[in-house]
């Protein structure tokens, strides 16, 4: 089965190049990377200039400057031919063993996850692990995961991207699979790394304030999303949860200058809360 790699890439030549060499080293060479530039920059070039060019990777535009990242996963998706479908982001890594873990997970299931090792870019430390201990995936664990979910997915259940949110698209895109599927594998291994990269969008000093604003924004679009009953309301109840561990990363933010979110969850793990210290 053809697994296509859709990667959207925004001002990324310092480190597409360690990404688009993770995919192209899987074991399960049955892919092809769609690369969407979105700031129209030539990134074949880029890789070419580093040494990579492979067949299986092509690249499309999405003939704008910062567009959005979804917008530019959903010009991929147009595009992509694989009868597997997974997102990804310039700079995370995955593990040679990742796509031939959970291709055949999700052929017989319709999708699968894996859990995600948090690492810090300018140090290499190991954060975390999200989705540790889980080796199926309920609609709740979007909420509580803190990290960016990323599954495998057959095409018929890869849905576009919901239009004109920035940030946290990826929970309602996550949220509509498992309620349409139900819970699904996850391989019990961390397969690739999200990688923090300080001063970031999703990193910044003002970072809670924007994910509540969208958190906020999701929450009026609910009633039109296509969501049983009993999830509607857990997915409602979710938002609020994550919108008060949210507003606490913030207030922990001002007291401690430069800590992430990623920071405050693996704070948390260890039993400190740094919004009371």
């Amino acid at each position: 089965m053809l697994v296509s790699v859709i990667i959207p890439a925004y001002e990324a030549e310092g480190l597409i190049a360690r990404t688009v060499r993770s995919v192209l080293s899987q074991t399960y060479r049955e892919l092809e990377l769609v690369l969407v530039s979105d700031d129209q920059r030539d990134y074949l070039e880029v890789l070419a200039s580093r040494g990579i060019s492979d067949p299986r990777v092509r690249q499309i535009s999405t003939g704008k400057y910062g567009g959005g990242a979804h917008r530019a996963r959903n010009h991929g998706l147009d595009v992509a031919r694989g009868e597997l479908i997974t997102h990804f982001d310039a700079d995370d890594v995955m593990q040679p063993t990742r796509l031939e873990k959970l291709v055949p997970l999700a052929a017989e299931s319709g999708a699968a996850y894996d859990w995600v090792a948090v690492v810090d870019e300018q140090s290499g430390d190991h954060l975390y692990t999200a989705l540790e201990s889980l080796t199926r995936m309920h609609i709740e664990e979007v909420f509580t995961s803190a990290t960016p979910l990323i599954p495998l997915t057959r095409r018929e259940h890869a849905a576009p991207r919901t239009e004109d949110l920035d940030l946290a698209e990826d929970v309602i895109a996550n949220i509509l699979l498992l309620d349409k599927l139900g819970p699904v594998p996850v391989h019990p291994e961390a397969l690739w790394q999200y990688r923090i990269a300080r001063g970031s969008m999703s990193h910044v000093g003002d970072s809670a304030a924007k994910y509540d604003e969208h958190y906020a924004l999701i929450q009026t679009m609910l009633p039109m999303m296509p969501l049983s009953r009993t999830n509607r309301a857990m997915v409602n109840q979710g938002f609020i949860d994550k919108r008060a561990l949210n507003s606490a990363y913030g207030k922990a933010a001002a007291r401690h200058p430069g800590l992430t979110f990623q920071d405050y969850i693996a704070a948390l793990r260890r039993g400190e809360d740094l919004a009371a210290s």
